[in-house]
């Protein structure tokens, strides 16, 4: 709370009498802090009123993912802002880089840096403190009293540059993309998005997330690591690649040739992206092998 104010006079309205049993009458101000009181009568800071926000249903306190950020070896300094309305809140990241981290140009960084970022994010918060954009600055506007000015940060968003992972897409079966662009379209209420639109920027959350994860059976986080269909894709072909001699053409001939009671269902070669569906492991792949999937691309 404010120290040296106790000579403040009580009558400008910002002074606050309490009764605390064994202790007598104290005085607090308001100073737009939340805190929590112990039975000692002290209070504990929790952090700024105007710095706690409710996301989806949870409270966040954005200096704890400033803190986790400025953690990072390749920031110096960070300030997260919320956007949009209470039904769709969502963070924002302005961050200060080290000078010894390098942009590719105006929109894009060095690649994998936004992976690093997300990935040291994952692996210390909740999902829902999860951001779902960065934004690059020099340095963080100040306000006259040396702190970071935040109505500034938020109010000039469009005008900074976007931090994004510049990598090259995977030439691969239009199938495939289209698969993964339904579970994104489906999950985010929209037509159509592209393969290099980031998921959490055109509108998801952890929730519609998780309906991406359901829907193409992988794990949540993954979405959090590689936000485009395209970027997704290209880790999906990759941990296929590691068994791909389990999803071979051969092995689906066995599948179909071996499933006499399924005789009356329509059978399919699965799809690279259904094999993943379905969580095939090479440690388990015998007892796999036995079972009949009749899986459909729709």
């Amino acid at each position: 709370m404010h120290l040296q104010t106790m000579s403040l006079p009580k009558e400008n309205g910002h002074g606050i009498d309490d009764q605390i049993k064994d202790i007598g009458t104290r005085l607090y101000f308001r100073t737009g802090d939340f805190a929590r009181r112990l039975q000692t009568g002290e209070l504990v800071f929790i952090g700024r009123k105007d710095h706690i926000v409710k996301v989806m249903g949870q409270r966040i306190a954005l200096e704890e993912i400033e803190h986790t950020l400025r953690e990072h070896p390749d920031v110096s300094d960070a300030a997260v802002t919320s956007h949009g309305d209470q039904g769709d809140l969502f963070l924002v990241a302005n961050v200060v880089l080290r000078k010894e981290c390098s942009i590719v140009d105006e929109m894009h960084l060095s690649d994998g840096w936004v992976l690093s970022l997300r990935s040291w994010l994952l692996d210390r918060l909740p999902l829902a403190m999860i951001l779902r954009d960065f934004i690059s600055l020099e340095s963080l506007p100040m306000t006259t009293t040396g702190k970071i000015d935040y109505t500034t940060l938020s109010g000039s968003r469009g005008t900074l540059k976007r931090l994004r992972d510049h990598n090259e897409s995977k030439q691969c079966c239009p199938g495939h993309l289209q698969f993964i662009k339904e579970a994104f379209c489906d999950a985010l209420m929209i037509d159509e998005i592209s393969e290099d639109s980031d998921f959490f920027a055109a509108g998801g959350n952890s929730i519609s997330a998780a309906q991406v994860a359901y829907k193409l059976g992988i794990d949540m986080r993954l979405i959090y690591l590689c936000p485009t269909v395209a970027q997704l894709l290209s880790v999906l072909l990759d941990c296929i690649d590691v068994h791909r001699k389990f999803f071979s053409l051969d092995v689906v001939q066995k599948i179909r040739s071996d499933a006499p009671k399924y005789q009356t269902q329509a059978c399919y070669a699965l799809m690279n992206i259904q094999f993943m569906m379905v969580g095939l492991q090479e440690e388990h792949h015998m007892d796999i092998m036995g079972r009949r999937f009749n899986l459909v691309l729709v």
